[in-house]
């Protein structure tokens, strides 16, 4: 599992009487939703900002996230929403791609929850990528004789058709 990123977004937190906001960190400990909430009602009673309001409890409160974390906006996570979708696939356990990945799936129009079917690798240029892929897959006889030569600009740009690439970063569309 590749190593993971952590995020800063500030949750409103608010009640009969009062608001304050906390920032929460989220990370592989604290990415879903329940989570993030816990952790800004924990913080925003530790912080001493429900000083007065002792009798509110974590269920009394009502919870609004905003996207203050720049990288996460640049992905395109604008609500909580978007970031419970992005937490759910970028912190499970099944993924071993670094968040580059995933600012290239999101240029690219791949949903997050569709990168591991979609992703191919990272490649210098169209022509490695193509060769490489026509050659795994069987599309390129391995025993090709030595003076056919192989316009690999021409045929990238005829494969590339159906992928997409972003910072080296390619996917089957």
């Amino acid at each position: 599992m590749s190593d993971k990123q952590t995020f800063e977004v500030e949750v409103g937190v608010s009640w009969d009487g009062g608001e304050t906001v906390s920032i929460v960190v989220i990370d592989e400990d604290t990415y879903d939703y329940d989570d993030i909430v816990s952790t800004a009602f924990k913080d925003a009673k530790d912080n001493g900002e429900l000083d007065g309001f002792e009798h509110i409890s974590e269920d009394d409160c009502k919870y609004d996230i905003r996207i203050t974390d720049g990288y996460l906006n640049d992905i395109g996570i604008t609500n909580s929403d978007e970031l419970k979708d992005f937490c759910d696939v970028f912190y499970s356990d099944d993924n071993y791609h670094d968040i580059d990945v995933f600012e290239a799936a999101y240029a690219c129009d791949i949903p997050f929850e569709d990168i591991d079917e979609c992703y191919n690798g990272a490649w210098d240029s169209d022509e490695d990528f193509v060769q490489d892929l026509l050659e795994s897959t069987g599309d390129l006889p391995s025993d090709l004789p030595h003076y056919i030569h192989i316009d690999w600009e021409s045929t990238a740009r005829d494969v590339m058709m159906d992928y997409c690439e972003n910072n080296g970063h390619y996917f089957r569309q």
